[in-house]
């Protein structure tokens, strides 16, 4: 794996601005919102920021759960999901 390992967490900056994002000690991003996408910056909403965080931390997990479904489903009755899946697993990976 080239990716950071160890569990991603949020770490809300104190602002409704900014959304950092950790493993163990480590800044893996940080989800930023300079307006609530009304503004001179066409930003994401605060909600849409907070959304935005949440998946990029969860990332790690869902990309080993994606990896367990292609070795433990059977696709035979549906090759296209399979496709679909080791699709997504070399967008995340290589």
């Amino acid at each position: 794996m080239k990716h950071t390992q160890g569990k991603w967490e949020i770490k809300e900056n104190g602002t409704e601005f900014e959304s950092t994002i950790y493993s163990e000690g480590v800044r893996i991003a940080e989800v930023k919102s300079f307006g609530n996408g009304n503004g001179m910056f066409n930003d994401a909403t605060v909600e849409e920021r907070i959304a935005n965080a949440k998946l990029i931390a969860a990332a790690p997990e869902l990309l080993e759960v994606l990896k367990h479904v292609l070795v433990d489903i059977d696709f035979k009755f549906h090759p296209n999901l399979q496709d679909k899946c080791i699709n997504a697993i070399n967008n995340a990976t290589l």
